[in-house]
């Protein structure tokens, strides 16, 4: 199947489902097909779990390693971006010419590596190197995972499935941050139990070793996954009109990847520094932030994905519009609600208060988040989908590692206390969010006649 009609399955799953090919109804999938969806979607949660735990573990890991904001800001951000950045594409070009459970068994190998390396780190240098191995992990399921899911599936059963999938990403990051804290508070607690040499060591180091140790239970149920091998494709010719197609298009091209870019600069950055600024402000427990965090995800990914995915069915009933045009419109308005939120950040002084404003800003992520698949599939025809969106990939992971640098360096500057970390965290996250609504807000006639040149490119095809 070729790479744009992979990708377009997901835009289907989201926005608009295609009417089923004759014999579609017909359609069966064998059981041993959602036995492997199960699989992926094991390994897609696991190999999350080691980001999470470095953000729930972040305070305990900085105090032991003596790490400042600045220096464990660029560990947990610019390791993984760089790691993105080099291997995302690589790892994907080879999945599309090999057994592409070789090369999801070799992401797990290298996120265990770095698991188990980050449990034995003894300074910045040694974690930023297990991060960038949890990166490269990461930035090799994603495309690997979206190639095996059209392999299992057809029809009907292939939009379920993905459908399947997309909402347990949303709601995975929920719960591998429960699942982190309560590990993490779990080998703290049985220590006690340990032998010796065990119970002297750092609980965050125990923890990442655990994680690290359940590769070989992954690779196992992995290696009972049946798939048809896929044949080696030809490589595509150099010197394709996407650039051309972009720069005829620059207008709607830099408003809306310049709107989803500053969403990512304030959403990713907020994620990963809010838990460490619960522990200062308020002494939470790497089970307190787990729980709290990953139940305000839960809370936001539901309202915000739940009345999105409402709205734009009833608007699509009534609309005659394009569907990108009216996803655009929809995600600046959605994404209002966070704006008192987040200047709101910097003022809390309870507990529950912060948790109420982290609801309200990640039911607007969400919301926008959901939207992001679509705008961005209709922005060039079919043929090179997949190439706009490994060079969205790419920008989107250097600016999601940017960002957590950028929060600590200004709270560096502004003296590493508790409120001074809230503030850099508001006044990072606040204009970048500010200006992604007028970005969108600008691009919604753009867009327009962006979708009528790509549907016209597509006609003469």
């Amino acid at each position: 199947m070729p790479e744009g009609a992979r990708l377009n399955v997901t835009n289907e799953t989201v926005c608009e489902p295609a009417a089923p090919a004759p014999g579609d109804e017909a359609d069966t999938t064998p059981p041993r097909a959602w036995f492997a969806l199960g699989v992926l979607l094991a390994v897609t949660l696991l190999t999350l779990l080691g980001r999470q735990m470095l953000s729930l573990l972040a305070p305990a890991i900085a105090a032991d390693l003596r790490l400042s904001d600045r220096n464990l800001g660029v560990t947990l951000g610019i390791g993984f971006a760089g790691a993105s950045l080099l291997c995302a594409y690589p790892i994907a070009w080879l999945a599309d010419r090999y057994d592409r459970r070789i090369m999801l068994g070799a992401c797990i190998l290298v996120w265990a590596t770095g698991a188990l390396v980050c449990g034995y780190a003894d300074g910045m240098w040694q974690l930023f190197g297990a991060t960038a191995l949890i990166g490269i992990a990461e930035a090799g399921l994603g495309p690997v995972v979206l190639a095996v899911i059209p392999d299992l599936f057809t029809g009907r059963r292939r939009l379920t499935a993905n459908l399947v999938f997309y909402m347990a990403g949303l709601l995975g990051a929920s719960v591998v941050y429960i699942i982190g804290g309560a590990l993490a508070s779990g080998v703290e607690g049985a220590k006690i139990a340990m032998p010796v040499g065990s119970s002297s060591t750092a609980a965050w180091r125990l923890a990442f070793a655990i994680v690290g140790c359940s590769a070989p239970l992954l690779i196992a149920l992995l290696a009972c996954v049946r798939m048809d091998r896929r044949q080696p494709v030809a490589l595509q010719r150099l010197g394709s009109p996407l650039l051309t197609h972009l720069a005829v298009q620059r207008r709607p091209v830099v408003l809306i990847v310049g709107a989803f870019l500053l969403f990512m600069l304030a959403s990713s950055g907020a994620l990963i520094w809010i838990p460490t600024a619960s522990t200062r402000l308020f002494g939470a427990s790497p089970l307190a932030n787990g729980v709290g965090v990953g139940v305000g995800l839960a809370l936001g990914t539901l309202a915000g994905t739940g009345l999105t995915s409402m709205l734009l069915k009833r608007t699509l009933l009534a609309a005659s519009e394009p569907v990108s045009v009216i996803a655009v419109r929809l995600a600046w308005r959605a994404a209002l609600p966070a704006l008192p939120a987040l200047f709101a950040l910097q003022f809390i002084s309870r507990a529950a208060g912060g948790f109420i404003l982290f609801v309200i800003f990640m039911a607007s992520s969400a919301a926008v988040g959901s939207l992001l698949p679509t705008v961005l599939q209709d922005m060039v025809p079919s043929a090179m989908r997949a190439r706009f969106l490994a060079i969205w990939t790419i920008a989107a992971g250097i600016v999601g590692g940017i960002a957590p640098a950028l929060i600590g360096a200004v709270s560096s500057l502004l003296g590493n206390t508790p409120q001074a970390l809230l503030s850099a965290i508001t006044w990072t996250a606040l204009p970048a969010w500010s200006m992604m609504v007028i970005l969108f807000y600008a691009a919604e006639r753009p867009v327009l006649r962006l979708r009528a040149a790509v549907t016209s490119a597509e006609a003469g095809w």
